[in-house]
């Protein structure tokens, strides 16, 4: 007998389904200058929003794409004021948001990470288990990697519980009470959207704030180049500094690339001063200048062939040992962590670079964060704290 067709309604399929099948048109994949990341779509008051980390969202605009091929219209951000979240305004046909649970999560309970897995343009499927709850966070063994920032987090009802966020590593040897935990391995975990407190933000103002960052990490790598090694040095040893092409790698202040001009001929001055006062200790000024003027005379005076020759292969030597000298004092200046602190410079710029960094107008917690984790490694440069070795 033939058999007949049979096809199932659409609600009841739906129940042999996983989250992840039923809700794949929730899923977006993000993409703008800096990568790819994830996202997924979510409504609040009549409005869709793409939902993903700020992180993500920090390379500008992104483009919206879901796992039909559709590109949604990417409008106004908004920025979370205490977590790494954003959300852009969408708009579009026929879209489907996913809900957000509202209460805590049990441990150990199932849940699924679904998103763009190291950046390769599909959305993959990622299954573990809740290993710790807090009230701004949710600690996952799902294990999901780069790209996966901005995923939904999922119950077993394809509930969101959290945005995929970050991983840590405990990688201190010394910590040794990790060793046989759960601890001293990778962790991962994701922001909750529970009590999100969302504040709208420019595109502008975020790129802003963005290139300052980036400027202020530029700055602080310099100066370390300027410490540790010859980027900076000219072929006489000494410090030199292009302010027209530092100006090129700042993008949106300039003012940077000054302040390691500024710092370079600082050093220079600092290492003539230190390398003048060892001079004067070990042999006097007096000694000094009658070399000065001995040399002087001895370059006007007239000589035969022979004589000039002989003064010229003097004059060479000295100049040699004046320079191996005025790079040895600024090496001390520059390795001693008390005379670098010292300087002048560091003492003018110092409080200028705090005051760009260390406020509250950064709009978000998260950027405020980061530009706080800046300025400590400014400090870290200038108190030899990070250092080649360490």
């Amino acid at each position: 007998m033939q058999g007949v067709p049979f096809a199932l309604p659409l609600f009841l399929l739906s129940l042999f389904l996983s989250p992840l099948q039923a809700q794949m048109d929730s899923l977006v994949i993000l993409e703008a200058a800096g990568g790819k990341g994830s996202g997924f779509l979510m409504e609040e008051k009549g409005q869709m929003y793409v939902v993903s980390n700020l992180h993500v969202l920090m390379s500008g605009l992104p483009e919206v794409t879901l796992l039909d091929g559709r590109k949604l219209k990417a409008g106004k951000l908004w920025v979370s004021e205490e977590r790494d979240l954003g959300r852009v305004e969408v708009s579009g046909e026929n879209l489907k948001g996913l809900s957000m649970r509202q209460d805590s999560p049990e441990l150990n309970s199932p849940v699924e990470v679904n998103g763009n897995s190291d950046g390769a343009g599909v959305v993959t499927h990622l299954k573990g288990k809740v290993l710790g709850v807090g009230p701004d966070l949710l600690e996952v063994d799902a294990p999901f990697v780069q790209g996966n920032s901005g995923s939904p987090i999922l119950d077993k009802q394809g509930r969101v519980l959290a945005v995929a966020s970050y991983a840590t590593m405990d990688r201190d040897p010394g910590n040794w009470l990790k060793e046989d935990s759960r601890f001293g391995k990778i962790r991962r975990f994701g922001y909750r959207l529970n009590g999100v407190t969302w504040k709208e933000m420019s595109w502008d103002a975020l790129g802003k704030r963005v290139r300052m960052l980036e400027d202020m990490e530029r700055f602080c790598y310099e100066l370390f180049l300027m410490r540790y090694s010859d980027a900076f040095r000219d072929e006489t040893g000494l410090l030199q500094y292009d302010v027209r092409e530092g100006q090129k790698r700042f993008i949106e202040n300039k003012q940077f690339a000054n302040w390691m001009s500024t710092l370079t001929a600082s050093y220079n001055r600092e290492a003539e001063r230190y390398l003048n006062s060892v001079l004067d200790e070990h042999h006097g000024p007096a000694a000094r200048a009658q070399r000065h003027t001995r040399e002087l005379r001895m370059s006007t005076m007239n000589q035969d062939a022979r004589q000039r020759a002989e003064w010229a292969e003097v004059r060479k030597a000295n100049e040699k040992i004046d320079a191996d000298n005025k790079v040895r004092a600024l090496n001390h200046v520059l390795l001693n962590d008390e005379e670098f602190q010292a300087s002048s410079a560091i003492r003018q710029v110092g409080p200028a670079v705090r005051a760009r960094l260390v406020h509250d107008a950064w709009g978000s917690e998260f950027l405020k964060e980061r530009a706080d984790k800046i300025y400590a490694t400014f400090l870290g440069v200038v108190k030899g704290e990070i250092r080649p070795g360490r």
